[in-house]
């Protein structure tokens, strides 16, 4: 019982010092905005929509994957940036038809790709249980 409280209290202090740290303080922002042209200035906007996404902040989360697919030219982590932004519609917002377009556009770009086949598998998830696209 003891390692579980102190596992708990482990995790809550991890999280603390974590959410204090790259979101509140912005350090992130920081580096974004002092390096924009940096090869890891992808990578870190992805980080910053997955971390959105875990804290429930859907709107920021979509902002910050859409800038991974949009302003970055490298293409590694666009096929999850665009998944994202589907999941975070559909679970998130819970506006499926928005997140249809995306599991769409996700396999239609990247076909040959881990999240393209999650998106085709999703999208027609999507249709099998009612829903259309407009």
């Amino acid at each position: 019982m003891k390692k579980l409280i102190l596992f708990i209290a482990i995790l809550v202090l991890a999280y603390y010092i974590f959410y204090n740290q790259f979101y509140v303080n912005g350090k992130f922002n920081d580096f974004l905005a002092k390096y924009p042209q940096s090869k890891y200035a992808q990578i870190v906007d992805y980080i910053l929509g997955w971390i959105c996404s875990l804290l429930g902040k859907t709107d920021s989360a979509i902002f910050r994957f859409q800038r991974v697919v949009e302003i970055y030219e490298v293409e590694n982590l666009k096929p999850a940036a665009l998944y994202n932004i589907a999941q975070s519609y559909e679970e998130g917002k819970k506006e499926k038809k928005l997140a249809l377009k995306f599991y769409k556009l996700v396999y239609e770009k990247y076909p040959d790709t881990y999240y393209g086949d999650l998106g085709k598998k999703r999208y027609e998830y999507l249709i099998l249980i009612g829903v259309r696209e407009d």
